[in-house]
C-alpha cells in the first residue's frame, strides 16, 4: 500500500502530491489542469477533502488569478493580475480584495497596507514613481487624516498631519535648498505657528512667528556668513 510521501498520476491527468496513509490520500493536494491551461488543487487535510482550493486560471477579461478559492470565489491568499499590467497579491475574502496586501501599478506606483471592500482601506503606504510616499490612513482609496509623510522628486520632504491628502495640522516641510517651515499648517499652506524661511540668492533666514503665510510678531532676519 502507498504510504508516506509520494505522486499519485490519474488517468484523466490529474495528480495527488503530498502524504499517503495505508493506501489512501492523507494530506496534500490533487490537481487538475484543464484543456486551457487553467488548473485547480483541492486541499487534503486528515484524509479529508477540504472545500479549500488552490487555482490558476484566466477570466474573460483577460486578468489572471493564481491563489486560494472557496465556493469558486478568490478567497485566502492570492495574485491577481489585470491586463493593464498592475497586479494584486494578498488576501480576499468573498471575491473581493480585504485584509493585507500589495498592488503594483504598471506605471510603478506601489501600495502596501490594509484593504476593506475591494479597495485602499486602513493603514498603508503608498509609493510613487516620482519620489512621492504617502503614509498613513487610507480610505476607500483615497489617503485622508492622520500622519503622513511626503517625499517629492526635486527633494522637498513633509513630514506631519495630513488632511484629505493635503498638509493640515502641525508639520514640517523642508526643501531641498534647506528652505524649512514648520508650524501648523491649514489645506496646504502654512499659516500660523513658529517658522523659519531662507532665501538662497541673499542667503537670508526669516525666523519667528508666522500668520496667513507671513512673519507676524517678534522675529528674526539674519544671514549666512559662509
Amino acid at each position: 500500500k502507498m504510504h508516506g510521501q509520494g505522486k499519485l498520476t490519474q488517468t484523466d491527468g490529474g495528480y495527488f502530491v503530498g502524504e499517503f496513509r495505508e493506501g489512501k490520500r492523507f494530506n496534500g493536494t490533487s490537481t487538475f489542469t484543464h484543456k486551457d491551461g487553467s488548473s485547480k488543487s483541492t486541499v487534503w487535510a486528515d484524509g479529508v477533502q477540504t472545500g479549500a482550493v488552490i487555482c490558476s486560471q484566466t477570466y474573460s477579461s483577460g486578468a489572471t488569478y493564481q491563489g486560494a478559492l472557496l465556493n469558486n470565489k478568490k478567497h485566502g491568499f492570492g495574485t491577481l493580475t489585470f491586463p493593464a499590467g498592475h497586479a494584486y497579491t494578498g488576501m480576499f475574502q468573498n471575491n473581493m480584495r480585504r485584509g493585507a496586501g500589495t498592488l503594483r501599478h504598471k506605471d510603478g506606483s506601489v501600495y502596501e497596507g490594509e484593504w476593506k471592500q475591494d479597495k485602499e482601506h486602513g493603514q498603508g503606504k503608498l509609493t510613487r514613481p516620482n519620489g512621492t510616499i504617502q503614509e498613513g490612513e487610507f480610505r476607500k482609496g483615497k489617503f485622508v487624516s492622520g500622519a503622513g509623510v511626503f517625499v517629492y522628486a526635486n527633494g522637498s520632504t513633509y513630514e506631519g498631519s495630513v488632511l484629505e491628502g493635503k498638509h493640515h495640522g502641525q508639520g514640517k516641510i523642508t526643501n531641498s535648498d534647506g528652505y524649512t517651515w514648520e508650524g501648523e499648517f491649514v489645506q496646504g499652506e502654512l499659516r500660523t505657528g513658529h517658522g523659519t524661511r531662507y532665501f538662497p540668492p541673499s542667503k537670508t533666514y526669516q525666523t519667528g512667528q508666522w500668520l496667513n503665510g507671513q512673519l507676524h510678531g517678534p522675529g528674526k532676519i539674519f544671514r549666512k556668513v559662509r
